[in-house]
């Protein structure tokens, strides 16, 4: 499944279904109130939500950096970083969004490929380790739920890993995905 969209046609492509599963203790009421119609921010769901993801992941950078680093983590290596290869195809030359970047693993990948990277990422303290590993990355604090500071249809390519169960309006991201494509 794709769309074509963007200056160079870049598209939205999606191997499988999207699913994003979490735990929590909420009653199916409070549950309801979450999900309520578009145009309501998803209910009590609010920036608030966003300030909360920023924190958590601004507390936790640099024991992320120092217990999963750049080869710490097998089951990227093994699991995901093969899909995301096949996924992204020959990335060379394409300018590519890393979406929720963290501490710019990704980013430095695809870079490696020979991609124009630019990665986004909410949490400054995880850009900072980013900036710090890859001086040369255009690596930006930005929320991927409106990227706000990019242009319309610029990027060949949106890649966002592991990403999708801290975004709390994931309609709004996915909107902002395509208006960048």
């Amino acid at each position: 499944m794709g769309g074509q969209c963007g200056r160079r046609g870049g598209s939205i492509r999606l191997s499988r279904p999207v699913e994003s599963t979490f735990a929590c203790s909420l009653s199916s009421r409070e549950l309801k109130e979450l999900a309520a119609p578009p145009g309501d921010m998803k209910g009590r769901m609010s920036l608030d939500a966003l300030g909360e993801v920023r924190d958590f992941w601004n507390r936790v950078a640099s024991d992320w950096q120092t217990q999963v680093g750049e080869d710490r983590d097998r089951n990227r290596r093994l699991n995901s970083d093969p899909v995301l290869r096949d996924f992204a195809g020959d990335a060379s030359g394409l300018d590519v969004l890393d979406a929720s970047c963290g501490t710019g693993y990704l980013s430095r990948k695809l870079s490696e490929l020979g991609a124009h990277v630019v990665g986004v990422d909410l949490s400054d303290n995880m850009v900072g380790i980013a900036e710090e590993l890859s001086p040369e990355l255009d690596l930006r604090v930005d929320s991927v739920s409106t990227l706000g500071g990019l242009e319309d249809d610029w990027f060949d390519l949106v890649v966002s890993n592991y990403a999708s169960m801290d975004v709390p309006f994931l309609e709004e991201t996915l909107d902002a995905f395509h208006r960048v494509l």
